[in-house]
């Protein structure tokens, strides 16, 4: 298969394919009647659940929950931006629309979120109000573009367009003017992040044979490999210090989130289990790492802390949930999540449960 193809298949026409490998030779679970959805709940983990006297205590998360997450569900029949808050309470169709519309992305403010939808029969970049009002199209543009990011000034956004015949990394003002291409190279750029400093871009790129992580200046210039791995390497994500990187990695069979130092050094695997985990995102305060993971049978937003321990289920729905983002701030607190009881005993956030 060619890597154009593959990114078709990982991005663009159903980013859901890469669950495919999570249920076997069947392939998707069934969905679900509405009758059967549950309530946000956290889950005991290995080492944590279990019988009193055994020497651990239940997971407890204590949030601020004015903080936001946003996130993509395909919980109403079509992909939809949700909202909810940190704690996995509250959660809210913010998009509404028969089409399909996918990772969500905040603006450094907090008022507004930029995604990507099919509404228009091709997928376009759109950015709505954080309620999910006025919701804009920004690219106007015949060919796809997908994955937004915005710069931390707020004034631009990253892309990735498929205007070239390949999928390249493009910037643009906030209102969709002055669209301008950043990678030129013949194979395929995707997932752009900015740095906190608004100076960097990392993306992921198939320059080399396999995807790894690279990172560039915010006008395109020196491109730099970060990762150089067998597995493919994805999802890159800064810190909010801009200290270090978070990404998906597949070092073997199946999805792990990773993190590295900023240039690439002391690369480490957060999750390091036999579940599919990806799309991570770090908390305001680089304390805890969100992402979607397909544990338990069912794909949803997961929370763990920042060294992979105490993995929490914050959507714990039926359908699939993915693509999480913390909105900026979370209501002036000074982190959003904290407190997680230590055990005895205990590993990187496997859940006890099948």
């Amino acid at each position: 298969m060619s890597i154009e193809r593959r990114l078709v298949l990982w991005t663009v026409l159903v980013p859901t394919l890469a669950f495919l490998g999570f249920t076997g030779a069947a392939g998707y679970p069934a969905t679900p009647s509405s009758s059967s959805l549950g309530a946000p709940v956290i889950e005991d983990i290995e080492g944590l659940g279990g019988d009193a006297g055994a020497g651990t205590a239940p997971l407890q998360i204590l949030v601020d929950t004015e903080g936001m997450i946003a996130y993509y569900s395909a919980r109403d029949g079509n992909m939809e931006i949700y909202s909810m808050n940190v704690d996995g309470t509250e959660q809210k169709n913010l998009t509404n629309h028969w089409g399909a519309e996918r990772s969500p992305d905040w603006s450094h403010d907090g008022r507004k979120i930029a995604f990507y939808t099919n509404r228009d029969q091709n997928f376009e970049i759109y950015a709505m109000n954080a309620d999910g009002s006025n919701q804009t199209n920004l690219t106007n543009h015949r060919s796809a573009e997908i994955l937004p990011s915005w710069s931390p000034d707020g004034t631009k956004i990253a892309f990735v367009s498929y205007r070239n015949g390949r999928e390249d990394i493009y910037v643009m003002a906030a209102d969709g003017s002055n669209q301008t291409r950043l990678t030129t190279d013949r194979s395929v750029d995707i997932s752009p992040e900015w740095s906190p400093d608004g100076t960097k871009i990392l993306f992921a790129s198939a320059r080399d044979g396999n995807f790894e992580i690279y990172v560039m200046a915010a006008d395109g210039s020196n491109q730099t490999r970060l990762t150089n791995n067998l597995g493919e390497d994805l999802d890159p994500v800064w810190s909010p210090d801009g200290l270090r990187i978070a990404y998906t990695a597949k070092p073997e069979k199946n999805k792990e989130i990773f993190v590295m130092d900023a240039s690439g050094a002391n690369q480490q695997n957060l999750t390091n289990d036999i579940y599919d985990e990806f799309h991570p995102n770090w908390s305001p305060d680089g304390k805890q790492i969100t992402f979607t993971a397909n544990r338990g049978g069912e794909v949803n937003i997961w929370v763990m802390d920042a060294d992979g321990m105490f993995a929490a289920n914050l959507t714990n729905r039926p359908e699939w949930d993915f693509h999480s983002d913390y909105s900026p701030q979370c209501g002036g607190a000074t982190h959003c999540f904290h407190n997680f009881p230590k055990a005895t005993s205990g590993t990187n956030g496997t859940p006890s449960g099948p």
